[in-house]
């Protein structure tokens, strides 16, 4: 269940609402009216009588619910009036002289008295350990040992960010070498490719040039026309000599017979003749 509450500012202690005319020395009085649920410290009781607020300090701390700050000291009453025993007992003047204290003989905290907030409350939880020599040097005792297992806890994390650079250095130092090894395979690379272009143009060149030295030849040839009519007019000689020199060869072999034929004849005559001469 939520209702209507008026929450004044941190620095101005709550007033009463009543419809008494406007007084010339007063000024004009603001409050915030927000919408906050049901809380313990809204129900303290309001006095009756009119305090002016004085204008808001430049320097003032920031008008903030009581919910929202860090810890809070027992709840009193900001519009009870300010005893003189606290008005008396403070050695520096408040920064905020409209902000009441609670009335005791204890005077407050110096961090109370220098502080902007007001006395009830607290930027530093409670302590609930007397200040004696014992808790003193224990508190000292444990400043050291914490002191020395930080400085041991620092020199580990030293020791482990330096293997660690050392081994991100030698990765970088591997990773250097590798690319420079592939920046040289590269270039050679580049440099066998350069050289196959040159040789693929100088090929390119020669058999442009060996089809065009065909390509007159064939031209000059008449397409081998005239070639073919030569070479078969050479075998129509060719087979006309051949044809001669078999007539020739017939020829000689008559004449063979017929000079056998003489000379056979006329041996066989002289032989009779012989014979009959001798019977």
């Amino acid at each position: 269940m939520e209702k209507a509450s008026t929450f004044h500012s941190a620095t101005t202690p709550p007033t009463d609402l009543s419809q008494d005319p406007p007084n010339p020395t007063h000024r004009k009085k603001r409050s915030h009216t927000v919408t906050l649920p049901r809380l313990p410290f809204h129900r303290h009781t309001r006095s009756n009588h009119s305090v002016s607020k004085p204008l808001a300090s430049p320097t003032a701390p920031p008008s903030l619910p009581l919910p929202s700050l860090p810890f809070r000291k027992p709840h009193t009453h900001l519009h009870d009036g300010p005893s003189s025993s606290a008005k008396t007992s403070s050695p520096l003047p408040s920064r905020r002289p409209s902000i009441s204290r609670p009335s005791t003989s204890v005077p407050a905290p110096l961090h109370d008295r220098l502080s902007p907030y007001p006395p009830n409350i607290s930027l530093l939880p409670p302590s609930s350990l007397p200040i004696t020599p014992s808790t003193l040097s224990q508190s000292t005792l444990l400043l050291s040992q914490a002191s020395s297992a930080t400085a041991a806890s620092l020199a580990s994390l030293n020791a482990k960010a330096h293997a660690s650079t050392r081994r991100l250095d030698e990765v970088y130092y591997a990773l250097l070498t590798r690319a420079s090894a592939l920046q040289d395979l590269v270039s050679r690379l580049r440099q066998l490719h350069s050289t196959m272009e040159t040789g693929r143009a100088e090929f390119v060149a020669k058999a442009g040039e060996m089809e065009d030295a065909s390509e007159e030849a064939v031209a000059s040839w008449d397409g081998f026309g005239g070639r073919e009519r030569e070479v078969r007019g050479l075998v129509g000689r060719l087979e006309e000599a051949r044809g001669r020199g078999r007539r020739v060869e017939e020829r000689l072999v008559g004449l063979r017979e017929r000079v056998e034929g003489v000379v056979g004849g006329s041996c066989w005559g002289i032989g009779v003749e012989r014979g009959a001469g001798r019977v």
